[in-house]
């Protein structure tokens, strides 16, 4: 259905919203296995461990040693990315239903209250109002006699 005249109107999303929607896309990842990123056997060093190579000199030891932190393909941050765009792209679906779908349901909406209002209106009037204007008449038309 199309309005000659459609208002647009901006629902904006919190900050909160979509943290609850990542906080449940984590919950979901941790939820089943196969997006989770592998154990890693005790003998591996972690990223920030030191560890010296043969054939290298060691860093004096007054000195910190150049940690430089190194970006490795992951799932884990692929299937982020591909929840990030998600996110983006069900917030756009829905800015886009807000804007066109929900104001013709309003004016649907509006129409038809306004429609009920007047009908209570008239049968509240026909039970109130009309026997005191009936009375009035009379009153006013006995008293000319």
């Amino acid at each position: 259905m199309s309005d000659s005249h459609r208002p647009v109107l901006e629902v904006p999303l919190e900050d909160e919203d979509g943290e609850h929607l990542l906080a449940k896309a984590d919950a979901l990842m941790r939820r089943h296995g196969h997006f989770a990123a592998p154990a890693e056997p005790d003998d591996l060093p972690v990223l920030t461990d030191v560890v010296d190579y043969p054939g290298e000199e060691a860093p004096p030891d007054d000195s910190p040693p150049d940690i430089t932190p190194v970006a490795l393909p992951n799932a884990r941050d692929d299937q982020t990315a591909r929840i990030v765009d998600l996110e983006a792209a069900i917030t756009r679906s829905i800015d886009a239903w807000v804007s066109t779908e929900l104001p013709q349901i309003m004016s649907r909406e509006f129409d038809a209250f306004a429609e009920r209002l007047r009908e209570a209106a008239r049968e509240h009037m026909r039970t109130t109002l009309l026997p005191t204007l009936t009375a009035q008449i009379e009153k006013t038309l006995d008293t000319e006699e």
